[in-house]
């Protein structure tokens, strides 16, 4: 074979040789970037928020703040046919007040005006949700009970009496 004449293969056109570094450029920039935001991620110290609270919050609410409960596992959860009631009533400055669970979040409705909560945790004994449109946390006791409203999730305000519906263990 090395007596073999080897033909000489045709020279690339400088544009394929431009394109390729160009390609290998920009993937080891990208690779770079990524590498940049995963470190950042790791050592950047997670965001707590400030450990003082009013003296309206008790340690279980900020417990209940603090733990995320899966959106969907809440779904399935009422979809088993919880015990937990669905649907509360209420009376907000002299106008019936209905809140409950549809199509995965609490509604909160006075027949003209409605709100969409996004559930964030529940310990068992208190619902915690957010208006992210409104920036507004709600939070009430599963079982009824004063549901009180808040902007920063430290100073909350008394709102309404929610009060379990009888028939409010099914989703609407």
């Amino acid at each position: 074979m090395p007596d073999e004449e080897q033909t000489p293969l045709p020279e690339r056109p400088a544009v394929f040789n431009r394109l390729t570094g160009w390609i290998g450029g920009l993937t080891a920039v990208v690779l770079a970037l990524a590498g940049l935001r995963a470190a950042y991620q790791q050592l950047s110290p997670p965001k707590a928020e400030p450990a003082a609270a009013s003296a309206v919050a008790s340690p279980v609410d900020q417990t209940a703040e603090n733990s995320v409960v899966d959106e969907s596992a809440v779904a399935e959860e009422a979809a088993e046919g919880s015990t937990e009631p669905l649907a509360y009533t209420g009376n907000y400055e002299g106008r019936a007040v209905t809140l409950s669970w549809v199509d995965g979040l609490w509604e909160e409705t006075d027949g003209e005006y409605v709100a969409r909560y996004e559930e964030l945790s529940r310990d068992g004994t208190t619902i915690n949700a957010i208006d992210r449109d409104r920036k507004t946390y709600i939070r009430w006791p599963i079982a009824g009970g004063m549901l009180q409203e808040s902007e920063d999730r430290q100073t909350w305000t008394d709102s309404y009496r929610a009060e379990p519906v009888e028939d409010g263990t099914s989703a609407s």
